[in-house]
C-alpha cells in the first residue's frame, strides 16, 4: 500500500467561507496557482474536471475524476476507479475550531497496479502543488 499525500492548515476564517471558496470552481483562478480552472457538475457522480500546473513552464495537464461524496460544509471526496488498474481519493474535510478559525485536512490515495509509476511521476508535483494551493488558499479566505 502505498503512502498518501497529506496536507493539513490552519486558517483564520469561518468554516462557511473556506467551504465557499473550494466549492466556488469558478473562481479557483483568484487563490489557486496549481489548480487555477475547474469545470464541474457538483453532485455525488458529477464529473470534476481538473486543470493542474503540474510541471511549471509546461501547459497544464487535465483530468475527470468524479465526486464519491459531498457533505457541505465540511467534506468533499472525488477521484478515479479504474478498477483494479488505479483508483484515486482525495478528501478534504473541514474542521471549526472553537475559535472561529478552521482547520482544513487533506488526503490523496492512490492505488492500484499502476499506483507505483503514477506516484514516482507525480507525487512530488502534487506535493508541491498542494502546498502551493494551500498558501493562496490561507491568503485568499483571511484576506
Amino acid at each position: 500500500m502505498s503512502r498518501p499525500i497529506i496536507h493539513s492548515a490552519i486558517f483564520h476564517a469561518p468554516r462557511g467561507k473556506v467551504w465557499e471558496a473550494i466549492t466556488d470552481f469558478d473562481n479557483y483562478q483568484l487563490w489557486n496557482e496549481f489548480c487555477p480552472k475547474v469545470k464541474c457538475d457538483f453532485r455525488v457522480g458529477g464529473g470534476i474536471r481538473m486543470y493542474a500546473n503540474m510541471f511549471p513552464g509546461r501547459k497544464p495537464t487535465s483530468q475527470t475524476e468524479h465526486f464519491f461524496e459531498i457533505t457541505p460544509p465540511e467534506k468533499l471526496r472525488y477521484g478515479i476507479n479504474y478498477g483494479f488498474l488505479l483508483q484515486t481519493d482525495r478528501t478534504q474535510v473541514l474542521f471549526e475550531l472553537p475559535s472561529g478559525s478552521t482547520q482544513y485536512h487533506s488526503t490523496l490515495e492512490i492505488k492500484g497496479l499502476l499506483a507505483p509509476f503514477v506516484l514516482w511521476q507525480y507525487r512530488n508535483p502534487i506535493d508541491r502543488g498542494f502546498r502551493l494551493s494551500l498558501t493562496g488558499l490561507k491568503a485568499y479566505v483571511e484576506g
